[in-house]
């Protein structure tokens, strides 16, 4: 006789871990932060007490548990998302509508930039902070382009009156009017550069807000990457200058977090001198490349389409 085999329950604890509910979720990743957290603390504060070993086990461990709780639960909650997103027009639109979504997001980057020249103004005047100053002058000047962008392009819109050739000129003219703002830009950005190589110190730092500015920095520099390519797929001069706009103050955040290394870790000498030159230098040179091409690309394609419109007639 055929012994019969019957399959042994997992344990309902293991059950729960497989596929967590969404109150253990919450306990666990606020458990990871803690000890997240703690880890950092033990590490910057030289503690190697019997605690330390414990407290990175379990970091270790509820970040690995972490890692899987969000491969299992975020496509059913983007899943959710989205149904939910899509029940009105505007939040459908910022899901859906790649354009829709990048003017959206650029107008709370603007609210943003906004706040940055009120910090800066605000430690330029508590410090008497030259350097502070030029980067609230940089960021005022970073907010009226991209609010430029945003309003020119709604203005293009209505001023084609759905012709799609009239509609792309008028963005073609937006897109190369944000090249030439970009050299008004530098500028500012040329100021800024040469206070950080001629002063000594432009700014006081710590180990901490310089790790900070560096993960700013490489999350900044990479979103702003990615951004661009996939303007360039949409093909929208608008989208695009939004997005170079980006890239030209990820660029920035470049140079500052050069000034708050040399604060924090450098010291004033030949070697330091000439990294400071060379930030600022390729910085600037960045920008003024990007405006240039701008410039080039929206006057070749403004003459081709112009050309093309003789050729019809």
């Amino acid at each position: 006789m055929k012994q019969k085999h019957h399959e042994q329950k997992p344990h309902p604890f293991l059950s729960r871990l497989k596929e967590p509910g969404l109150p253990l979720l919450c306990l666990i990743w606020f458990i990871t932060l803690l000890a997240i957290a703690g880890s950092l603390a033990a590490v910057f504060m030289d503690y190697t007490g019997f605690l330390s070993y414990p407290l990175y086990v379990v970091a270790a461990l509820t970040l690995t548990y972490t890692v899987y709780s969000l491969v299992r639960v975020v496509p059913t909650m983007k899943s959710r998302f989205l149904t939910v997103m899509g029940k009105r027009d505007f939040t459908r639109n910022l899901t859906e509508d790649y354009s829709f979504r990048t003017v959206a997001f650029s107008c709370i980057s603007f609210v943003i930039n906004i706040g940055f020249v009120i910090f800066n103004s605000v430690f330029a005047i508590m410090l008497h902070s030259v350097w502070h100053g030029a980067m609230a002058g940089y960021y005022l000047l970073l907010s009226a382009i991209r609010g430029s962008v945003v309003v020119g392009g709604r203005k293009a819109t209505r001023r084609a009156g759905g012709d799609e050739t009239a509609l792309l000129v008028n963005k073609l003219k937006v897109y190369r009017n944000c090249g030439v703002s970009l050299f008004i830009l530098e500028v500012a950005m040329a100021v800024a550069v040469s206070l950080m190589v001629l002063s000594r110190r432009p700014t006081q730092s710590t180990e901490i807000m310089a790790i900070a500015s560096a993960a700013y920095t490489f999350v900044k520099m990479t979103a702003s990457i990615v951004n661009l390519v996939k303007a360039k797929r949409i093909k929208d001069p608008v989208v695009q200058s939004i997005r170079n706009i980006g890239l030209a103050e990820a660029t920035v955040s470049m140079l500052s977090l050069c000034t708050v290394l040399i604060a924090t870790f450098g010291k004033e000498d030949t070697d330091m001198f000439a990294m400071k030159v060379s930030a600022g230098v390729v910085v600037c040179l960045m920008t003024v490349l990007l405006g240039a091409f701008m410039i080039v690309y929206g006057n070749i394609q403004l003459k081709k389409l112009r050309q093309s419109r003789e050729a019809e007639t």
